[in-house]
């Protein structure tokens, strides 16, 4: 009994972090960015121009972007100007849009498997920030699990050299919960947070099937960030739901 008390109590100091209000901050400018794994073989593609006609995010980050979702979504060109993308007819795809200037942009390889890392530099006001957008393979088998794991720590080590100079935003469809130990390789040594922390937990895969959702797509946002509002948005034909992030730059 006593056991089944403790185990109780973990769960519930692990989950009310996601649930308790944050300090608030003075901030300045205000973004709206979402991270949307699109799903290669997703054919609702009215339903995902009808939703991103009505949430006028400023940065979007696609993932699973295939050939046909190119061109599916040529027409963003005319709301959101600078497009960098590497277009895959895998899983692996992946799209940063923005409305401003993507001062710099990076692909790299962090997987064995060759699929891309995007990273965008922007100047915001007076912040220089740092979006980096991955997808790692799914941990289906012991290869790919280790190779997950070893972009992980890729993934930090990029997060560490860019805070020194940048906020960052990290997200993507991690391919693991936050509730695994492995997920702390993303994190460890950087000022790295999730951005859901008074947010509440929101699931987002699998989408079609409501009871069985868990979180594996995320964005962990640096130090320097508030993050105003944390959601999923509406299922739109994928399997994954999209994540919806608000930020504004802290003040001191």
């Amino acid at each position: 009994m006593l056991i089944s008390v403790f185990i109780f109590l973990g769960i519930v100091s692990s989950l009310s972090k996601f649930y308790l209000p944050t300090a608030n901050s003075n901030t300045e400018s205000n973004l709206k960015i979402a991270a949307i794994n699109l799903l290669s073989a997703n054919r609702k593609q009215m339903e995902v121009r009808k939703y991103l006609h009505e949430k006028d995010f400023d940065i979007i980050l696609f993932q699973e972007f295939t050939p046909r979702w190119d061109n599916d979504l040529k027409n963003l060109k005319q709301k959101y100007p600078y497009q960098e993308k590497e277009v895959r007819d895998d899983n692996f795809g992946i799209a940063l849009m923005s409305k401003g200037k993507i001062e710099e942009v990076e692909f790299q390889k962090l997987s064995k498997y060759g699929f891309p890392t995007i990273i965008g530099n922007f100047k915001i006001g007076e912040k220089d920030l740092s979006i980096i957008g991955t997808h790692p393979v799914p941990p289906t088998a012991r290869i790919p699990f280790h190779d997950r794991n070893e972009q992980f720590k890729k993934l930090n080590k990029i997060v560490r050299d860019l805070e020194k100079e940048n906020e960052v935003i990290l997200m993507g469809d991690f391919n693991c919960t936050s509730f695994s130990p492995n997920f702390s390789l993303l994190t460890e040594g950087s000022t790295l947070r999730d951005s859901r922390i008074g947010f509440g937990i929101l699931t987002s895969w699998w989408a079609e099937v409501e009871f069985i959702h868990i979180t594996l797509d995320h964005a962990l946002v640096s130090e320097g960030i508030k993050v105003k509002n944390r959601s999923v948005g509406p299922f739109i034909g994928s399997d994954h739901l999209p994540v919806e992030l608000e930020i504004g730059f802290k003040v001191e």
